[in-house]
Parts: C-alpha cells; structure tokens; sequence
C-alpha cells in the first residue's frame, strides 16, 4: 500500500468509516496537497483543489454510508461535470 493511500486510510477510519473507491493518482500528490485532502476528511462530501505536476485537479471526497471514496480528476472534467470554477473552488 502507498504512503499517501495509508495516511488518507488512517484519517478514515478515525472516524469508524472504512476507504471505498480510491484513485491511484492519488499516490502521486505532493505532501502539501496531500495534506489538504487530509484535513478535509471528515467533513462529509467535498471538493479539494490540488495541482498535480502543475496541473490543477480536484480531489473528491464522498461518504457513502460507511465508506468514504477519495476520487482525483483534472479540473477541465470536473469544470465540465459540475461548471465550477477554481475560484470557486479555492473558496469553499
């Protein structure tokens, strides 16, 4: 298991919850934005702007009933999927 999917496990189940579907990008993320994922578990569902080798992406988070799914996806897709801005974004 990676460094970065053990860290994001080990915030999860934390709260009783267990990991769901988990996105192998995910492992590539710099500490920083690793850490930002991190502090935003628990939180219920969200959205996490990251950059991942200089590429915006968005990093979601979504409890279903006991399980938490972490998901990444480059901005421009999920701008398409949901027309939010990175403004927008790095807001909330």
């Amino acid at each position: 298991m990676s460094k970065n999917k053990q860290l994001i496990e080990n915030e999860i189940t934390k709260d009783g919850n267990i990991i769901g579907i988990y996105h192998k990008k995910i492992d590539d993320l710099h500490p920083r934005s690793l850490k930002r994922v991190i502090e935003n578990i628990g939180f219920g569902n969200t959205d996490v702007p990251v950059t991942l080798k200089g590429v915006k992406h968005v990093v979601e988070i979504a409890y279903v009933d006991n399980e938490v799914d972490v998901m990444i996806l480059p901005y421009s897709e999920y701008r398409n999927r949901y027309g939010k801005s990175w403004v927008e974004l790095v807001r909330l």
